[in-house]
């Protein structure tokens, strides 16, 4: 292949010339339109193109080696070789292991290089449950409350949940998350499950002491008319009531009430019953059993108290502000106390066994459907603090619960109870759960049906009821309970010892 104009020559010049022309670059036998196009930035066959109709493909750096690069790329029509990649997208070119075909794990660092970080991102993996600790116990209180919520910001108890997780804790769980008034007494296990982006999950418990007052039962500060001076505390274990007067004395004109005051509501007709154990110091107030229209001090009221040694007293007030009328008798070592309503008839009762009761006072006082019922603790003067004990503390209400009371009721039909251990060697405990509030009567049976004893209880305040059975013989009997209202329960017991 030759350049330039050529010439017309009849005869052949020889050497030097030739017949086609085209040539792009003289000085290279390679190089010419007869050539192949090769990847090497010439115009091989002097067609005027660079590299013409050969693959080119983008390469993209690639400092690290990991097959992704950075940077805007080179379209090339050969390999580059070491240093390249022909995927682009590597936001750190500087770890292998960090590029658009990594798995996303949560480090704090964007492995796969889609903007999306650590639990963020929908793709990323996590196999890893997370930690969470809690406090193994603590202790809520009632007071009047029908159940309480120990979830969420306004929960009284502090469990010290301390969650956490590599990718970050989706959700904290609390179950129960609400207890009752009728578990007063119980150790409520309370589960707390902490859960990741990806399901992984991990529980601790606390064990919750269910303690303060029985369901329907509460105690103002102030008491009645006394301020910052009434202390009610129940002992779960024994059915005991303690409450501490401090400076709740009320004078001779008898027109304003101060008193500790534990109290519940009571809705049409009922009872309330206690026996007073104890005045610390001795006859130094007057422990008892009160129903009155509110808690203002100058409410309408029936009360009967005794100080714990020779005396008892009974009063009355029948207008709102009025004076009270107050008349004392012998206690005669009658402490067990008893305050019953009908409509508007207020009948008291003493007993020195709880069995045999004699009548000390009727009155009849005009007051609303609704009232509050229930013991009392007033000082001898008013610069003084006392402690009054109280046992076999009963309450019954005939009428139905009103609206808006908060007291439970088995349901007629579903009504159980469960008693353990059995067999026994004698003392047996009755789960009395379903009853809590309502009067039972527990009786006794041999399997042939022969009745052996019973007991009664005016109002289940613990859910456990001790049973003795050491003075019978081994073999098998039949533990009935019997509440108004409500199918008859029996058990099947073994004795043996």
């Amino acid at each position: 292949y030759g350049t330039g104009a050529g010439q017309s020559l009849c005869a052949n010049p020889g050497q030097g010339f030739a017949t086609q022309a085209g040539d792009c670059n003289d000085n290279n036998e390679e190089i010419n339109p007869g050539a192949t196009e090769d990847c090497n930035g010439i115009d091989d066959n002097c067609s005027g193109a660079i590299d013409e109709g050969l693959t080119f493909t983008t390469y993209y750096t690639d400092a690290d080696g990991d097959g992704y690069g950075t940077g805007a790329g080179q379209s090339l029509c050969a390999n580059p070789g070491q240093g390249f990649a022909t995927q682009a997208g590597d936001c750190d070119d500087n770890d292998d292991e960090i590029n658009p075909g990594a798995t996303e794990i949560c480090d704090g660092i964007d492995n796969d290089c889609d903007g999306l970080l650590d639990s963020n991102d929908p793709n990323h993996v996590d196999n890893t449950p997370p930690t969470i600790t809690c406090a193994s116990m603590v202790t809520l209180s009632f007071n009047g409350e029908p159940s309480i919520q120990i979830d969420g910001i306004n929960s009284p108890v502090n469990l010290q949940i301390n969650a956490n997780d590599n990718c970050g804790v989706a959700s904290v769980s609390i179950s129960p998350n609400t207890i009752s008034a009728s578990q007063v007494g119980q150790t409520v296990p309370v589960t707390i499950t902490a859960t990741d982006y990806k399901g992984n999950a991990a529980t601790c418990v606390t064990n919750v002491m269910v303690a303060g007052l029985p369901a329907g039962w509460s105690a103002p500060i102030n008491g009645i008319g006394c301020t910052n001076g009434s202390d009610v505390d129940f002992n779960t274990a024994t059915s005991e009531w303690t409450i501490t007067s401090t400076n709740c004395y009320y004078g001779p004109n008898n027109i304003a009430d101060s008193e500790a005051f534990a109290q519940r509501t009571l809705c049409g007709d009922g009872s309330i019953t206690a026996l007073v154990t104890g005045i610390n110091p001795l006859a130094n107030g007057w422990a008892g059993l009160v129903m009155r229209e509110s808690t203002a001090a100058g409410a309408k009221k029936a009360q009967l108290v005794t100080n714990l040694s020779n005396q008892s007293r009974r009063e009355f007030r029948t207008t709102t502000n009025g004076a009270a009328n107050l008349q004392q008798f012998p206690s005669q070592n009658r402490y067990w106390l008893r305050i019953v309503r009908s409509g508007n008839q207020f009948t008291m009762y003493v007993s020195a066994n709880g069995m045999a009761w004699s009548l000390v006072a009727g009155q009849l006082i005009d007051m609303q459907s609704c009232i509050e019922v229930g013991l009392v603790l007033t000082n001898y003067n008013s610069n003084s603090t006392i402690t009054g004990t109280f046992s076999n503390v009963g309450f019954t209400q005939v009428n139905p619960i009103s609206a808006g009371q908060a007291q439970e009721q088995a349901t007629l039909g579903q009504v159980e109870f469960d008693v353990f251990p059995n067999p026994t060697s004698g003392e047996l405990n009755l789960d009395l759960t379903q009853y809590i509030g309502r009067g039972v009567r527990i009786e006794t049976y041999s399997l042939e049906g022969k009745f052996l004893q019973f007991s009664e209880l005016d109002e289940v305040q613990n859910p456990l009821e001790r049973l003795d059975l050491k003075g019978f013989q081994d073999g098998m009997y039949l533990v009935k309970v019997k509440s108004d209202g409500l199918p008859d329960v029996a058990r099947r017991v073994v004795k043996q010892n």
